[in-house]
C-alpha cells in the first residue's frame, strides 16, 4: 500500500510538471506571435523640437564645378537615445545624396518621451543643395543631367555563376566614392526588408563611378540571387548590370 501511494504521488508530481511545462511552452508561443508595434512617425515640425545637433552637409566639389543643385529626400530611423540608426535615400542625385547621408548620420536628437518612456521614431528629411550664383542665367542648362551623362556608373566587382535555386531580385545601390555600398532600394517584394538581403548588399564591393579620373558616388543597378536559406554559393553569386 505505501508503495502504491508513493507511485501515485510520483505520477501526480510528474503530471503536474508536464502541465507546467506545457503552460510555459504555450505562453512562450503566445509571446512570440505578438506582432511588433508600428514605428512612431514624426513630421518635420515635430522633429525640429527635438533637434540637438544638426551638422550641415558638405557641398561636394565635383557638384560645385558642375553647377549641380537639388533636393535629397531621406527617411531616417532614430533610436530611443536620439541617435540616427538607419537612413535611406528616397530621392536625389547620388553625389548630393552621399553627402546628405554622411551629415545625417551625425545628427542628434532629444529622446522622444511617450507614456511608456523614451521611444524611437521614423521621420523624413529634405536636404537642399543650392549654389550662390551672381545671375541665374549664367548657370548652364540642365546641369543635373549633364554630369550623369559624363560619368561612368559604378561596377560590381564580385561575380560568379548564379545558383539555380536562388530567386533573382533587382536592387539599386548607392555606392560612395570609395566603392562601398551606403544605401540601397530593393525591388524585390516581400524580401525587400529582409536583414539577410541587407547584409548581402551592404557587404558588396564596387568600382566607384568615375567622372573623368575622379571617383564619385553613383547608383549601381544589380541583380541579386537570394534564397530563404542562403548558402556560401548564394552569398558569392552576383551579377552586375554594366
Amino acid at each position: 500500500m505505501p508503495h502504491l501511494l508513493q507511485s501515485t504521488c510520483q505520477f501526480a508530481i510528474g503530471l503536474s510538471l508536464a502541465f507546467l511545462s506545457l503552460g510555459i511552452s504555450l505562453r512562450a508561443q503566445t509571446q512570440v506571435s505578438v506582432p511588433p508595434r508600428p514605428p512612431i512617425v514624426l513630421d518635420s515640425m515635430e522633429v525640429a523640437k527635438l533637434v540637438v545637433d544638426r551638422t550641415l552637409p558638405k557641398y561636394p566639389p565635383v557638384a560645385k564645378v558642375n553647377y549641380l543643385q537639388g533636393r535629397v529626400s531621406v527617411e531616417a530611423s532614430v533610436s530611443a537615445e536620439g541617435k540616427v540608426v538607419r537612413e535611406h535615400v528616397t530621392g536625389g542625385n547620388p553625389i548630393l545624396a552621399a553627402s546628405a547621408l554622411e551629415a545625417i548620420r551625425q545628427w542628434r536628437f532629444r529622446p522622444l518621451m511617450t507614456p511608456g518612456g523614451p521611444a524611437g521614431f521614423v521621420t523624413p528629411f529634405k536636404v537642399e543643395f543650392s549654389l550662390r550664383a551672381p545671375l541665374s542665367r549664367q548657370l548652364p542648362p540642365n546641369p543635373e543631367k549633364a554630369l550623369p551623362r559624363g560619368a561612368v556608373p559604378p561596377r560590381l566587382l564580385t561575380k560568379s555563376a548564379l545558383s539555380s535555386t536562388a530567386t533573382i531580385v533587382h536592387a539599386r545601390v548607392l555606392v560612395d566614392a570609395e566603392g562601398k555600398a551606403i544605401d540601397y532600394e530593393c525591388f524585390c517584394g516581400p524580401v525587400a526588408h529582409n536583414e539577410e538581403v541587407r547584409q548581402l548588399i551592404m557587404g558588396l564591393s564596387f568600382r566607384p563611378a568615375q567622372w573623368g579620373n575622379t571617383p564619385v558616388p553613383g547608383y549601381a543597378e544589380i541583380d541579386l540571387p537570394f534564397a530563404e536559406k542562403p548558402s556560401q554559393e548564394t552569398a558569392n553569386a552576383f551579377v552586375g548590370n554594366e
